[in-house]
């Protein structure tokens, strides 16, 4: 399956080499049974170009250096949930796998500051799906509101699940380090870069289909639903309602933020290709 998502920031000219997307990873530490799984999202994440994976233990271990984190650790003495936080705010993303007592409250705890909020992806266990819990009436609905992939549920036997949510929340945080957007303009920001991925991959694969977008692209029902929508009203795109195809008008999604502003006509056709197999 071509995964749009993966590529999707190379489009862009990439993040620049000096820079770094430091993303604090929050999950079941040494000793819990989903230890493993958060382990394997670690390993994901460092596998992906330009990101550094910083965990919570981390502050207690005064040999680690590096990302400021010495400047960090100099409070752990005082509270380390303050501590937490201002890695948090530091970070251009948060993980958060909550499958033990520690992460649940740090869920609590992130979920409730909008500055936060805007850049907190949670992974859950499938099991707690549609649960009437706290915790899915609360943080996990504040968190969703914001950003309805900001929440994914994953089946504990296959945590690779989530990379497909993973490779989205690293493509548009380096997509706002990049481009410098301001905290006031991530949900406009977010809003431009959906739909622009949507544009996206229905030109590599029209005539396409709802489905086939979304397994593209990695997006959930809701969140594909709102960019085609917003694509249809824009006269962007067309939809057959006899066979439910759908195609582009042919012309160019442009974004206020990006650098450069435009994916080229030479990129989409290779991408085209590839999808297809040519």
């Amino acid at each position: 399956m071509f995964d749009l998502t993966g590529e999707f920031w190379d489009l862009f000219g990439g993040i620049p080499a000096h820079e770094r997307l430091v993303v604090f990873l929050c999950g079941a530490g040494l000793g819990n049974e989903k230890y493993k799984q958060r382990e394997e999202v670690k390993n994901f994440l460092k596998s992906l170009k330009s990101v550094d994976v910083v965990l919570g233990e981390d502050l207690l271990d005064k040999k680690k250096r590096g990302l400021r984190l010495n400047l960090l650790s100099r409070q752990v003495d005082k509270d380390l949930l303050t501590v937490e936080l201002r890695l948090a705010l530091f970070a251009q993303l948060t993980v958060l796998m909550p499958e033990g007592p520690g992460a649940f409250a740090e869920l609590g705890t992130f979920s409730t500051f909008e500055q936060m909020r805007q850049k907190l992806y949670v992974f859950v266990d499938q099991q707690y799906h549609k649960n009437e819990s706290y915790v899915a009436r609360g943080p996990l609905s504040i968190v969703a509101k914001r950003n309805s992939m900001a929440v994914c549920y994953y089946p504990a036997s296959n945590v690779s699940g989530v990379f497909h949510h993973l490779l989205y929340a690293v493509a548009f945080s380096k997509y706002l380090k990049f481009n410098r957007i301001p905290e006031a303009k991530i949900s406009v920001a977010r809003t431009w870069f959906n739909d622009l991925m949507a544009y996206t991959a229905i030109r590599i694969s029209e005539p396409t289909d709802f489905s086939k977008i979304s397994r593209i692209t990695g997006f959930n029902r809701s969140t594909l639903g709102q960019a085609m929508k917003r694509l249809r009203a824009d006269h962007k795109i067309i939809e057959f309602a006899r066979d439910k195809k759908i195609i582009t008008n042919g012309k160019v999604v442009t974004s206020p933020f990006w650098r450069p502003k435009t994916i080229s006509s030479r990129r989409l056709s290779k991408l085209r290709a590839r999808f297809y197999g040519v």
